[in-house]
């Protein structure tokens, strides 16, 4: 990432985004994605991504099987 960019993403994120969700959500804090993101990192990824692309796209689905969580397979768009 561009130093420009990744000071940027620091300011953004220099103090902690206040979150509230259900206690049943309180798992996506340690991994909000498949590949096992925590939900800090997922909201910086996305930030980095809107200040170099202009767009994100997360997707919300529901697993349909042994998970009450919802599911986010991010896509990061083609440059």
């Amino acid at each position: 990432m561009a130093p420009t960019v990744d000071g940027m993403v620091g300011v953004i994120h220099r103090t902690e985004a206040q979150i509230e969700m259900p206690d049943a959500m309180q798992p996506l804090w340690e991994k909000a994605t498949k590949d096992g993101l925590p939900l800090e990192a997922l909201h910086r990824r996305i930030t980095a991504e809107l200040l170099t692309t202009g767009r994100y796209s997360l997707l919300a689905d529901a697993a349909t099987e042994g998970s009450d969580l919802p599911c986010w397979p991010a896509t990061v768009p083609k440059r």
